[in-house]
């Protein structure tokens, strides 16, 4: 008896090597299936597949992409989260897509182990990490909503950083800052200067309305929470002498806002050439001001709550974390005082 084996595709990449899938028709997700369609693993894994996605088969299992993953990004958990949070976890979880259609009860501690270490290849620990975080609330949120009983990743280790590899988002220092600011056009000073002294993100810095300076302050909207941060003398210069061409603080002088691509790219041309001229050290990232603003809190004397008061977070674990490059002398002297004078 012949029949067709329904919803196969067939890919060939640019080098001739053939990949065949199989599509779920519910999710559009794809399962990877072997390659020689005349083997009877094909045939195995295609019935498989077939008998997961209609259900043919008494106890057809649930899939992670059909189920757990669809349910979170349609949950209020979610949805309440900020764009620019929603954005980056959609783009965490397409990471996951080989693993789309594989059953729920198939995901072990060692199967995500291989998974966590394949995106971890060429050096990206932290997305391998990050990607660990965003599906371990999408196994939490289905245990609460019946659609699994376990969450696997709690069993897999997060990936630590080499000691001999350097901090991602290392603080700048002061020349670093004065180097930056000096050479940037004064659309890219004015977004420097913003992240500088008050410790936002990027994502933030291009959104900054001119509506949002209040009297002495700039208003912000950090981890759901409208933060007001003290306007630095320095930063009130700056924006003072910038012109208005949009609403957005941060645009070209034709008006137009930066894109997030548009702003990066301009940035690190930036970097780049001072790099180059040595009047700044390699590792320079737009993010590192933020770990700049509390690592200079820190150094100051201010405790944990304190400098969350500016940057917005609600986890005192990640302020320690920004926190880690303070000057330690600095702490050391201050604690030998306290002892010294009794």
């Amino acid at each position: 008896m012949q029949f067709r084996m329904r919803n196969i595709n067939i890919f060939k990449s640019r080098h001739g090597k053939t990949y065949t899938y199989y599509r779920d028709q519910r999710t559009g997700f794809l399962r990877k299936l072997p390659s020689d369609t005349k083997s009877p693993e094909f045939y195995e894994a295609w019935k498989q597949a077939d008998a997961d996605n209609y259900g043919t088969v008494p106890g057809s299992k649930r899939h992670l992409g059909a189920e757990l993953k669809a349910s979170y990004l349609k949950s209020p958990e979610f949805l309440d989260l900020s764009a620019r949070t929603r954005k980056d976890y959609a783009y965490y979880l397409k990471r996951m897509h080989e693993m789309d259609a594989v059953p729920v009860d198939q995901m072990t501690p060692a199967s995500l182990m291989v998974w966590r270490d394949k995106i971890a290849e060429g050096g990206r620990r932290r997305t391998a990490n990050y990607t660990l975080t965003v599906m371990s609330r999408v196994f939490k949120m289905g245990i609460l909503r019946g659609l699994t009983k376990d969450n696997p990743l709690r069993e897999v280790p997060k990936l630590k950083r080499a000691k001999d590899k350097p901090k991602a988002n290392r603080p700048w220092t002061d020349g670093e800052l004065d180097a930056m600011m000096g050479a940037a056009t004064p659309q890219i000073r004015t977004a420097i200067a913003l992240a500088a002294y008050t410790g936002m993100r990027q994502g933030d810095v291009l959104t900054f309305t001119w509506g949002s300076r209040e009297n002495g302050y700039i208003k912000q909207r950090k981890t759901g929470d409208v933060v007001y941060v003290p306007e630095h003398s320095k930063l009130t210069k700056i924006l003072d002498a910038t012109p208005k061409t949009a609403t957005v603080v941060v645009s070209s002088d034709l008006g137009r806002a930066y894109t997030s691509d548009g702003f990066r790219s301009s940035f690190f041309r930036l970097r780049d050439q001072l790099v180059i001229e040595g009047k700044v050290g390699t590792g320079l990232t737009f993010h590192g001001l933020r770990h700049t603003v509390a690592t200079k809190l820190a150094d100051a004397g201010a405790d944990a709550e304190t400098i969350a008061a500016v940057t917005g977070h609600k986890s005192m674990a990640m302020v320690r974390h920004y926190t880690e490059s303070r000057d330690k002398k600095k702490l050391a002297r201050a604690a030998i005082k306290l002892i010294d004078t009794n």
